[in-house]
């Protein structure tokens, strides 16, 4: 009857009716339940708790820029790389710069930190020891090459300020 199905917040705690707020980030399963224990002494006799485990939300990668459905990716059991990642956000649109696709990892003490993936040499070599494994929480950034952003300022600072036309019409020849 004091069954608590709850969610780790963004600042690593847990709400439990019989514990009050408990750290469960950078805990094991039998570590939290300890803390839980803990935390209940004065409520529960005796005490028996168990923790599981439903969805590990940080099993997750973030896939955004020129790919075809940017979002959120399962990571599931088994380890992606780069490569797979986009694949999984349905590859790249016709605007994406593959040379130079950017990772962001968060570091020990929460900084990001970034690489650039030459996913184009990974793809034409057929050599996935350059492509990089991806960790829980990873951010995949696929730049737009730089031909789409002259493009895109083209439209955005010349097309829509200023006003003219784009076609004229010439005639050739003598004129009578």
């Amino acid at each position: 009857e004091m069954d608590d199905e709850v969610t780790v917040g963004p600042d690593g705690f847990v709400g439990v009716r019989v514990a009050g707020r408990v750290r469960a980030e950078g805990q094991t399963i039998p570590e939290l339940q300890d803390a839980i224990i803990a935390g209940s002494r004065n409520v529960l006799r005796p005490q028996s708790v168990v923790v599981s485990l439903e969805d590990a939300a940080s099993w997750r990668v973030y896939v955004g820029g020129s790919v075809r459905s940017p979002g959120v990716y399962r990571m599931g059991d088994n380890r992606l790389n780069t490569l797979q990642a986009i694949i999984l956000a349905g590859g790249f649109d016709m605007e994406a710069r593959m040379g130079e696709v950017v990772l962001i990892r968060r570091s020990a003490n929460s900084r990001p930190m970034l690489r650039t993936v030459n996913v184009r040499e990974i793809i034409q070599t057929g050599d996935h020891d350059s492509d990089v494994p991806l960790a829980p929480g990873d951010v995949i950034y696929v730049p737009r090459s730089h031909i789409a952003e002259v493009n895109l300022w083209i439209e955005q600072f010349i097309n829509r300020v200023v006003p003219f036309q784009r076609t004229f019409n010439y005639t050739i020849g003598r004129q009578n």
